[in-house]
C-alpha cells in the first residue's frame, strides 16, 4: 500500500499541473479567442464603413470631375456659333474665319478638330490641332461626311438644340485611329435666313485627359473605378483591354454586364451600394443632359440632343481583393478567418499587438485620407466652406474666453467670370489659385484662409483688431498689384474684401459678421466695378491694361 500510496502521491501533482496547465491554456486560448474575435469584427465593420465612404466620395468627385471638364464646351460652341453663323455661308469669309478658328484651337489646346460642314455634308472649314500646333487643312483634304452619324443627327435638329454624340474613339477613313484618341463631338445645326439649313459646326473634344483625370483620381479608391456607356460598355476602367470594346467588331460582347449580370441590373436603377458575391459596388448614373449643361452660362436656354442618354460611374471593390475580410456578415467566416490568420499570435503576443496595430494604423490613415478630401477645396487645398465655418466657430469661443478680438475678412475675386468666359476655366482657375496662393503666404500663422466656392473667399484673423487685419490685407493687395506689374498675364489681379470685427458677446453670432462681411465686400465691390476692367489687351508680345 506504501508503495502504491508513494506512486500515488508522486503522480498527483503531475495530474494537477496538467489540469492546471489545460485549463490554464484552454481559458487564455478562449479568452484571446473572444477578444480577438470582438476586436477583429469590431475592425472589420469599422472597415467596411470606411471602405464604403470613400468609396461613396470617389464616385461623387468623379462626377464633379466629369462635370468641370466637359460642361465648358458647350460655352465654346455657342460664342462661335453666335459670332460666325452668318458668316460661315459666304466663301469669302471662309479664310479670315479659318484664321480666327486657328488661333481659338490653339489657346483652348482641347479641340481635336474645329469644322464647318455645308448643308450637303462637305467640310468646308477644318482646323486640326495634334497637341502643340493648330493647322487648317488643305481644301484637297477636306472630306463629305454626309453619312456619317454626327452630321445625319445634327442636320435634323431645329435651332438651338445642340447634338452630343457618344464618347467613342476618333476614326479616320474608317480605321480607328492610333494612337486611341477619345472624343465627344458637339455639333450644332446652323441656319440662313432663319430656316434654310446651311450645314452644322462641329466641335470633337479631345477627351483623353479628361479620362487621364478620372483614372487618377480612381486610384483613391479601394478597388478599381470604371466609367460605362449606357450600353454598359467599359470607357475608362482598371483594365485597358476591356476598353472601347464597341469600336471593335470581335470584342462587341464585352460589357460589364457579361461580366456582372446581376449587379448591372441593379446599377442601371438608379444610385446606390451594394455587397455581393462578387464584392462591393457603389455606382452612381450620370444624367448627359445634366452633365454637359452643369456650369453652363445660359443653361435654361440651352437644349442638348444627347447620343447616350446616361453613363454610369462604378466602384468595384472585387471579393477577392485584400478587404474581402470587410465584406463578410457571416460570423463563423470572421471566425475561421481570424483563426487562420492569427494562429502564431497565441504564441507570440508581440506579433498580435503588431498586426493589430498595423491593420489600425491602416484603417486610420484610410479615414484621414477620406478626412482630408472632405474638408478641403480640391483645386486651392484650403480648407472648405463646411470646415471653415467650424473653424469660425472655435476662433469666435476662444475669443470670447480670452476677451480677444477676432476679425473676419469676406473676399470676392474680381472679374473672374470675365476670365472664364473670355480667356477660359484654365486661366481662371490659375487666377484663383495665384489669390489663394497670396492670401495663404501674407497671413500670420494663426490667421485661416477659407475657400466658400467659386469666386469667394473668408479670411479669419484671430486676436486680431480690424485695423491690424486691414493691414494685413493692404501687404495682400501690394502683393497682387506686385504680380500685376511683374507678370505678363492677360488679366489683373484684384479681389474685394470688406473686414469687420467681433468686439463684444452681443456681436459674437458667426452669421451676423458674416453677413456684415459680406455687405461691406459688396459696397467694395461696386466701387471696384466702375473704373476696373479685368481683361487686358494685347499689344505685340504683351499684355497691357
Amino acid at each position: 500500500m506504501m508503495g502504491i500510496d508513494g506512486k500515488s502521491k508522486e503522480r498527483s501533482p503531475d495530474r494537477k499541473l496538467k489540469r492546471f496547465f489545460i485549463g490554464g491554456f484552454l481559458v487564455i486560448f478562449l479568452l484571446s479567442c473572444a477578444a480577438i474575435f470582438i476586436i477583429e469584427y469590431q475592425m472589420a465593420s469599422f472597415a467596411r464603413r470606411e471602405i464604403q465612404t470613400n468609396e461613396q466620395r470617389v464616385v461623387r468627385l468623379e462626377n464633379q470631375l466629369l462635370s468641370r471638364d466637359i460642361s465648358l464646351i458647350l460655352g465654346d460652341l455657342q460664342y462661335l456659333q453666335h459670332t460666325y453663323e452668318a458668316m460661315l455661308p459666304d466663301p469669302a469669309q471662309h479664310s479670315e474665319i479659318g484664321r480666327h478658328w486657328m488661333e481659338f484651337s490653339q489657346h483652348r489646346g482641347i479641340y481635336d478638330q474645329i469644322r464647318y460642314i455645308d448643308s450637303q455634308g462637305d467640310e468646308i472649314i477644318r482646323i486640326n490641332f495634334d497637341g502643340e500646333q493648330a493647322r487648317a487643312v488643305e481644301a484637297s483634304a477636306l472630306q463629305n461626311k454626309r453619312d456619317r452619324y454626327y452630321f445625319t443627327e445634327t442636320a435634323k435638329l431645329p435651332a438651338g438644340v445642340i447634338y452630343a454624340s457618344p464618347l467613342d474613339l476618333n476614326m479616320e477613313n474608317g480605321v480607328v485611329e492610333q494612337p486611341l484618341k477619345p472624343v465627344i463631338r458637339f455639333a450644332v445645326p446652323l441656319f440662313q435666313n432663319e430656316y434654310e439649313f446651311s450645314g452644322i459646326l462641329i466641335l470633337n473634344h479631345l477627351t483623353g485627359e479628361v479620362l487621364s483625370n478620372f483614372k487618377a483620381l480612381a486610384e483613391t479608391g479601394n478597388g478599381f473605378v470604371a466609367l460605362l456607356n449606357y450600353d454598359g460598355y467599359w470607357l475608362s476602367c482598371g483594365n485597358p483591354d476591356n476598353e472601347w470594346a464597341f469600336m471593335y467588331d470581335d470584342r462587341k460582347d464585352l460589357t460589364f454586364g457579361d461580366v456582372y449580370p446581376k449587379e448591372w441590373g441593379l446599377i442601371r436603377k438608379g444610385p446606390g451600394q451594394i455587397i455581393t458575391d462578387n464584392g462591393m459596388f457603389t455606382y452612381m448614373p450620370v444624367s448627359l443632359d445634366h452633365l454637359f449643361l452643369h456650369g453652363t452660362s445660359g443653361a435654361e436656354d440651352v437644349r442638348i440632343a444627347a447620343a447616350d442618354r446616361k453613363w454610369f460611374i462604378v466602384s468595384v471593390v472585387p471579393a477577392d481583393s485584400e478587404h474581402a475580410y470587410a465584406f463578410s456578415q457571416d460570423p463563423l467566416f470572421i471566425a475561421r478567418d481570424i483563426l487562420v490568420k492569427n494562429r502564431y499570435q497565441f504564441l507570440w503576443t508581440g506579433l498580435l499587438s503588431g498586426l493589430i496595430g498595423f491593420i489600425v494604423f491602416l484603417n486610420r490613415r484610410q479615414y484621414y485620407k477620406v478626412k482630408y478630401f472632405s474638408e478641403h477645396d480640391p483645386l486651392t487645398g484650403l480648407i472648405n466652406r463646411r470646415a471653415g465655418y467650424e473653424a469660425l466657430k472655435d476662433v469666435l469661443r476662444e475669443g470670447e474666453a480670452g476677451k480677444n478680438p477676432v476679425s473676419l475678412c469676406f473676399i470676392d475675386i474680381n472679374g473672374l467670370k470675365q476670365v472664364n468666359d473670355l480667356l477660359g476655366h484654365d486661366l481662371g482657375d490659375e487666377l484663383i489659385l495665384t489669390v489663394s496662393g497670396v492670401m495663404s503666404r501674407m497671413v500670420r500663422k494663426a490667421d485661416q484662409v477659407i475657400r466658400l466656392g467659386g469666386d469667394e473667399f473668408m479670411i479669419v484673423f484671430g486676436d486680431a483688431a480690424a485695423a491690424e487685419a486691414e493691414e494685413i490685407w493692404s501687404r495682400i493687395v501690394e502683393k497682387f498689384e506686385e504680380i500685376n506689374r511683374s507678370e505678363d498675364r492677360p488679366y489683373l489681379v484684384s479681389a474685394s474684401h470688406g473686414i469687420v470685427e467681433r468686439k463684444d458677446r452681443r456681436s459674437a453670432e458667426m452669421d451676423e459678421l458674416i453677413r456684415l462681411a459680406d455687405e461691406k465686400m459688396y459696397r467694395e465691390k461696386i466701387e471696384n466695378k466702375k473704373g476696373l476692367s479685368v481683361i487686358k489687351k494685347r499689344d505685340g508680345n504683351q499684355w497691357k491694361h
